[in-house]
């Protein structure tokens, strides 16, 4: 297949961030000379995730900067390596939060990527490829006009959602960040379960559709009415205002499986006493504090408390389909890529719904 530029590092445009106050500029990032297995994109779109968030103000520890961001991407393919055989230039592709792995570790041959020990996340993760410019060493994200990785991890995206491009990007983290705890700690018939969804925002509003998909009843719980409106327009059955404790205490012990996707530190206390006894309770934030559990509401009630970060290569691909077939996709709000500082204020602010993209297509190279 022809390469475009191969040999020859590439330059694009991308937004970083300079130091923890989350304040973007934009500057000038090259990618590298692209390897015998490699496929450069130029970006359409790229999701704006909490994770984004908490790893550019340093909330989950120091990192280096200037760091761009971004592991939620669909583009179009500019150019390929010489071994690459899925892909052409003109294709769309997609990549999602790891953009590297050893690929033989049990992990990985389990599709558990992300617990890879070499596993290579799409930004702020030391690279492991050869040939990476000096600002690449550490790997630089999708807040860019262009992003050049390995076949292996480019995913394909289904013709079904092909119409629906800037709905996609979101789907490669808030997606599987969803669907996989679901599958892999419950299955993917919920037929007869009754599934609960802590929090309603880019997370907790893909866990509803999915779950529905599945076949499970569903109840939101949030702090208040405000959300009420938007989390049955997404498919719910129910919802809960948490704050109100008459509207809580009828659901004691109701639910099988609680899915809690608020990315702040809260009480989760309460919330153990709404799962049944032998139930599930899945953890899908990682708040920038340590939080306090009553393990005799874990022990005495035979509660299965579950972490779980995102999912493989081979269970992205089949959200993917899923999402083609039952036309699951975020609710988003489409904004210019030089409207990156505002779009991030109010993602922290919880000001969206339910997800920011960025809108790269008239600023691609």
């Amino acid at each position: 297949m022809g390469v475009s530029g191969a040999g020859e590092n590439a330059t694009c445009k991308a937004f970083a961030a300079h130091d923890a106050s989350g304040v973007f500029s934009e500057i000038e990032l090259q990618r590298r000379a692209l390897l015998a297995d490699d496929v450069s994109i130029s970006i359409l779109y790229s999701g704006v995730c909490h994770s984004d968030a908490h790893t550019v103000l340093s909330e989950w520890g120091p990192i280096p900067y200037p760091m761009v961001p971004g592991h939620e991407i669909v583009g179009r393919v500019d150019a390929v390596g010489s071994a690459v055989t899925k892909f052409k230039v003109g294709d769309i592709g997609a990549v999602g939060t790891f953009v590297d792995q050893c690929d033989s570790c049990e992990f990985c041959k389990n599709d558990l990527t992300a617990l890879c020990t070499q596993m290579t996340a799409t930004y702020n993760s030391k690279s492991r490829r050869e040939g990476e410019p000096e600002c690449c060493k550490i790997t630089q994200g999708g807040y860019a006009s262009k992003i050049v990785t390995r076949e292996a991890n480019v995913f394909q995206v289904p013709e079904a959602l092909l119409p629906q491009l800037e709905k996609v990007a979101p789907l490669l983290c808030a997606g599987i960040t969803t669907y996989f705890p679901i599958v892999h700690y419950v299955g993917e018939d919920l037929t007869g379960l009754h599934v609960g969804v802590m929090g309603f925002g880019g997370l907790g509003h893909l866990a509803i559709k999915f779950a529905k998909a599945m076949g499970a009843r569903v109840t939101v719980f949030s702090r208040s009415e405000q959300k009420r409106a938007g989390a049955m327009e997404c498919g719910a059955d129910e919802y809960v205002a948490s704050a109100d404790d008459a509207q809580m205490k009828p659901k004691a012990r109701s639910v099988d499986v609680m899915i809690n996707t608020v990315p702040f530190l809260i009480d989760l206390n309460p919330y153990f006493a709404l799962v049944k006894k032998n139930g599930k309770f899945i953890q899908l934030s990682v708040p920038e504090k340590p939080m306090s559990i009553h393990m005799g509401m874990i022990v005495m009630n035979q509660l299965q408390f579950c972490g779980s970060l995102v999912g493989g290569l081979k269970v992205t691909e089949k959200m993917l389909a899923l999402c083609a077939e039952k036309n699951i996709v975020p609710m988003c709000e489409v904004v210019e890529v030089g409207r990156v500082n505002e779009a991030f204020k109010r993602m922290i602010a919880g000001d969206v719904k339910y997800r920011f993209v960025l809108d790269l297509t008239k600023w691609t190279d």
